[in-house]
């Protein structure tokens, strides 16, 4: 269940990315720390990109990391997750687990930025 709340976005952001082999694993990492456990962890996928509801914190800063399946890891710039217009369902205690993960790109809803790595 979520609760609404004020002054925190659960608007979706579209995570793009071309060229690389699928599977795909995307995840999100706390700052622009790549090396530390995901906060965000969204598994395997075959596609090349992914719609998420936004639901950390505002506040929350996080680098976008997508790994395909030969290795290859790509990052996008330090994202911040600000306000906006919708209510939302914030996940403030995130414990998923998993692998990192060719080129990434990110529109996002939350900042009004598209990040390209």
């Amino acid at each position: 269940m979520c609760a609404d709340r004020a002054g925190i976005s659960s608007e979706p952001v579209l995570i793009s990315w071309s060229s690389g082999t699928a599977p795909y694993f995307l995840s999100l990492v706390p700052g622009t720390d790549t090396g530390a456990s995901p906060v965000k962890n969204f598994g395997e996928l075959d596609g090349t990109s992914y719609t998420w509801t936004v639901d950390l914190a505002e506040g929350t800063t996080f680098t976008t990391v997508i790994k395909d399946s030969t290795g290859t890891t790509a990052f996008s710039d330090e994202q911040t997750v600000s306000s906006g217009s919708g209510t939302s369902c914030v996940n403030t205690s995130v414990t998923e687990s998993g692998g990192s993960v060719g080129t990434a790109s990110q529109t996002a809803a939350t900042s009004g930025a598209t990040t390209a790595a």
